[in-house]
């Protein structure tokens, strides 16, 4: 795969003046995807991307420029950057504050499935059933893993503001902790909760005194869907070159098709791919704004 960079003196320095005017003027240059307007693609906290342009390349014949942008406002201000042609499988709380015109029809999906879930942890023997029965609880307090984790974080402190729930938080770093302190606070009446992605307890029943884990700690409540990633272009991409792009990305990230390794290796973990589902979004919307959390702050 060739990639190529506008370089030149004179003349060419002119013509490059002028192409600039007219992406300003009219959006996204028309010959983007080509050598001399590659498409800027990136992965947020993926692998091997460069095995993914050679791929899309020989698939579509479009040429692809790879770059790393930081999380967060870097990469909200890389896609939006009208100069370009850029798409990006993006993380789905920086497309929520994504302010310009973008446009995205698939996203990621694991294990099958193209969301996850906050759980809320209690110890077997909490007299909490629901989430309002936290609501006016004297010295109640909350046990997440990081202020960066969607599902432990960022909704159940949007859920918790929405629903009037008052506490003190406290910090364990990983989602098996959070469960493991559920589980040791059985029998002492603390008032306590825990967030952890839904699937978490699964991760503490094989340790040593954990086994009955499952009946030890109690799921309080969930989180509705929070979406996975989306695969989203810039704006006014050109649409006859991200419906290639799309149909590419879509054979390339079949897990029985013969790209599949390609694609792990780009995405860094074992993902699929399937239609966006643009509801699931509102709630992640909802819930930061709950929160007052700003892209800066994750």
């Amino acid at each position: 795969m060739g990639i190529s960079s506008i370089r030149g003196r004179g003349a060419l320095i002119t013509l490059v003046v002028m192409v600039l005017m007219l992406t300003t003027a009219a959006g996204a240059a028309t010959d983007v995807g080509t050598q001399g307007n590659p498409v800027r693609l990136s992965v947020d906290a993926g692998g091997d991307v460069e095995l993914l342009a050679d791929a899309l390349f020989d698939a579509t014949g479009v040429y692809f420029e790879v770059e790393d942008p930081e999380h967060g406002e870097p990469a909200v201000a890389w896609l939006c950057d009208p100069g370009y042609g850029s798409v990006r499988v993006m993380a789905s709380t920086d497309y929520v504050f994504t302010d310009c015109s973008t446009s995205t029809r698939l996203q990621l999906t694991r294990f099958g499935s193209d969301s996850y879930f906050t759980a809320y942890f209690v110890p077997a023997d909490s007299t909490f059933y629901a989430l309002d029965d936290l609501v006016g609880v004297d010295g109640l307090k909350w046990y997440y893993t990081d202020v960066g984790s969607v599902s432990s974080y960022v909704v159940p402190k949007g859920m918790l503001a929405m629903a009037g729930v008052d506490y003190s938080d406290i910090s364990l770093g990983f989602h098996h902790a959070v469960v493991r302190e559920m589980y040791d606070r059985v029998g002492s009446g603390d008032p306590v909760f825990g967030t952890a992605f839904l699937d978490a307890r699964g991760m503490v029943v094989g340790e040593a005194g954990y086994e009955d884990v499952f009946d030890k700690v109690r799921l309080l409540a969930q989180s509705p869907a929070i979406p996975n990633n989306p695969v989203v272009f810039g704006p006014d991409f050109p649409a006859n070159v991200r419906r290639q792009i799309e149909k590419a990305l879509v054979k390339i990230a079949d897990p029985d098709g013969p790209d599949y390794a390609v694609w792990q290796a780009a995405i860094a973990e074992d993902a699929g791919l399937d239609k966006l589902k643009e509801k699931e979004f509102d709630f992640l919307r909802s819930a930061l704004e709950a929160a007052e959390i700003g892209i800066g702050d994750i």
